[in-house]
């Protein structure tokens, strides 16, 4: 492992044969050393074909400039940045018009995130911001790439309630993970979305959603979907639930009545967690049903009777 700063002569360029060879470069990957101190500011200016950036798990500091970047900004596909210590906003300087995944996950990162950002990264596939310290709501434009198929912001500090509007044009969106926030609000609105048909995995866990758990029907591809420690009150209505359910995770709300018998026809799941909510009666016999099921967490024994 390399254990220095970055020389800032890495990105240099020059009239030399090897300065030539440099301003070539396509592909920097330092990951995975033990590098310290600042990015160098002379980062993408004599390299502006550069196309992927591995910067990740290192002990780089600093305030994240962005604009760092923006000597390559036409060419850059892929930035990794994410298990360092940079601290600062997140904010895209200029139009990245090529870039398809940027991770700046597990940093110091702070501050709202930038309204506007989908429009300077149309092309963009994933990011990745989760264990960072992020504040504010949810800037719509961030769901603006037509090919955007993750978003990952996990473990930050985002507030507000999610709505249909932001969601419609997601039409390739994938994994949804957005727990471990402050976010809060009723659901309904947001299953209504009409651009979220190919959503596999929805993560809200660990947040303050409330109301009843509504109609992700409308979500067909669906295979994981994980509420728990929210605050859903209610009955759990298993027909408001998509068939393509392989891990389901509803424990510590304040669910009552009866677990659901229907679930005993969701042949796909493997997971089924229930725990920590006021329901009652018996666990149904058609759970037995369940030939995939690897694992149940139900209920207190002092609400339910066993079979």
């Amino acid at each position: 492992k390399f254990i220095s700063t970055i020389p800032s002569s890495l990105f240099n360029s020059g009239k030399t044969r090897s300065e030539g060879a440099t301003r070539s470069l396509t592909k920097c990957d330092l990951h995975g050393n033990a590098f310290t101190g600042e990015l160098p500011g002379t980062l993408t200016k004599g390299v502006p074909f550069l196309k992927y950036l591995y910067l990740h798990d290192n002990r780089l500091t600093g305030n994240l400039d962005t604009e760092l970047f923006c000597g390559a900004a036409n060419s850059f596909i892929d930035i990794r940045l994410n298990n360092n210590s940079f601290t600062g906003n997140f904010k895209i300087q200029c139009l990245m018009e090529n870039l398809e995944l940027i991770s700046l996950a597990s940093n110091n990162l702070t501050g709202p995130l930038e309204d506007g950002i989908g429009h300077k990264l149309p092309r963009l596939r994933e990011i990745h911001l989760f264990d960072n310290k992020l504040s504010s709501t949810i800037p719509t434009t961030i769901f603006d790439p037509t090919n955007l198929t993750a978003i990952l912001m996990y473990n930050n500090q985002l507030t507000g309630s999610l709505t249909a509007n932001v969601f419609n044009g997601a039409s390739h969106l994938e994994h949804l993970y957005l727990n471990g926030n402050k976010l809060s609000g009723k659901l309904d609105d947001f299953v209504s979305a009409k651009g979220l048909e190919a959503l596999k995995k929805l993560r809200l866990e660990y947040n303050s959603f409330s109301g009843t758990i509504p109609d992700f029907t409308g979500m067909p591809s669906i295979e994981v979907l994980y509420l728990y420690n929210n605050s859903f009150t209610g009955s759990l209505n298993a027909d408001k639930l998509p068939p393509t359910l392989k891990k389901l995770k509803v424990s510590n709300n304040t669910l009552n009545n009866e677990i659901p018998s229907k679930l005993g026809e969701f042949e796909n799941l493997e997971a089924l967690s229930l725990n920590g909510n006021e329901f009652v009666g018996k666990i149904p016999s058609e759970l037995g049903n369940l030939n995939s099921l690897q694992y149940v967490i139900s209920v207190p024994a002092e609400r339910i009777t066993l079979l």
